[in-house]
């Protein structure tokens, strides 16, 4: 029994600080509130969406700009990259290489000193 008045005491309770919750709150400005809200929120949204395109649209043209004045200055200077890359000469003759190699050997066994 002391239990249900314990329980019957606390939702009177609860009751009571709901219904005072409720006449102090004004439905009406809490409702404008959020309409107010939500306008400015959609309207933070849309500026976003245009700063962001606005953005974009300038990335893209600087790309494209950039590829032409990359394109002008390989054209002054002669170079053709739709052709791509040679392939090297040639390598370093026999009797050089082995000249290099030995005195890469010899200074790496000065520095070991």
């Amino acid at each position: 029994m002391n239990i249900n008045s314990k329980v019957a005491n606390s939702v009177q309770a609860a009751s009571k600080v709901m219904a005072g919750a409720n006449k102090s709150m004004n439905i009406h400005h809490v409702q404008k509130t959020m309409a107010n809200y939500q306008k400015e929120s959609e309207l933070a949204g849309i500026r976003n969406e245009l700063i962001e395109d606005t953005m974009n649209s300038l990335t893209e043209d600087n790309e494209e700009e950039e590829e032409n004045v990359v394109n002008a200055i390989l054209d002054e200077i002669g170079i053709d990259i739709s052709s791509g890359l040679k392939a090297p000469s040639s390598s370093l003759p026999a009797s050089e290489a082995a000249d290099s190699e030995a005195d890469l050997l010899a200074r790496l066994q000065e520095l070991k000193s």
